[in-house]
């Protein structure tokens, strides 16, 4: 083998370092959303849709806040609505 060719293959500590870290990241990221789709599967219909329109309300609304600096009054609904529906369905005390 050239050594061209086997500096290539060879990684420094670095990056070997940087590479190991990458796949535990997406292993760990693998194994947490298995064990968020088993959660999720475990809920009932109604938390799943609080948690769902949730995200999708604050999505929404950075959405606005970072493109416009405003939000619409609408969407500030929908937040509180989303906030009673996490609130009711999974039983939580302020």
């Amino acid at each position: 083998m050239s050594k061209e060719k086997k500096q290539m293959v060879e990684l420094s500590d670095e990056e070997y370092k940087s590479h190991e870290m990458r796949k535990e990241f997406f292993e760990d990221r693998e194994n947490d959303m298995k064990k968020n789709e088993a959660l999720l599967q475990s809920m009932t219909s109604g938390q799943r849709e609080a948690i769902e329109d949730t995200i999708k309300a604050l999505d929404d609304a950075l959405q606005m806040i970072t493109e416009c600096n405003d939000l619409y009054l609408t969407q500030i609904s929908k937040l509180h609505e989303s906030f009673y529906a996490l609130q009711n369905n999974f039983r939580v005390k302020q």
